[in-house]
């Protein structure tokens, strides 16, 4: 998906130089975070740019041959799978794990055996299930910077304005 994403947001259409995807559970729920720092593109645009991604995204999916599909996975598994490259990735990695309840340490390790039974209609299932927008449970975080003042607000969901109304916020909202 990294790759699509940054192909598609940064290359082709130019709306930002900082443009990215990754993995970023939240209170141990599993997360997927997208995103775009613009100088270029209000708030507003760079939402419908990514709602227009995630629409798409599982023809990507639908296109790769067998060959690419596990090409992909393979690679996804390798840098899973790949060695502490120092002290202090290996001691975040630890800490994180703890912080997840992970007292065994072996996330990494299910997380590999789970890919290796992914199968790519479970994937695309997964896309068009929970990625798209309007099946998707999602935190959208922005800031309206100077040069986009008088663009249009982002009208999304419910607007928390604080970070003290942030942390308060999970206690009433179900996480699925």
């Amino acid at each position: 998906m990294s790759s699509a994403f940054f192909n598609e947001i940064r290359t082709k259409q130019q709306l930002g130089y900082m443009v990215g995807t990754g993995n970023m559970p939240m209170n141990r729920h599993p997360g997927i975070v997208a995103y775009v720092q613009s100088p270029v593109a209000p708030p507003s645009l760079l939402i419908q740019a990514i709602d227009e991604f995630l629409n798409a995204f599982y023809m990507v999916l639908l296109e790769l041959t067998e060959a690419q599909w596990q090409s992909s996975k393979l690679g996804l598994i390798n840098q899973i799978g790949a060695p502490d490259t120092n002290m202090r990735a290996k001691g975040q990695r630890l800490w994180v794990s703890i912080g997840n309840k992970d007292l065994d340490f072996n996330n990494r390790e299910k997380v590999v055996e789970n890919l290796h039974k992914l199968t790519r209609a479970d994937m695309i299932r997964f896309v068009v299930d929970k990625l798209k927008p309007r099946t998707s449970n999602r935190l959208v975080m922005h800031t309206q910077g100077e040069s986009h003042q008088d663009a249009p607000k982002l009208a999304l969901g419910q607007e928390i304005g604080s970070i003290k109304e942030f942390q308060l916020r999970p206690k009433d909202i179900e996480l699925g």
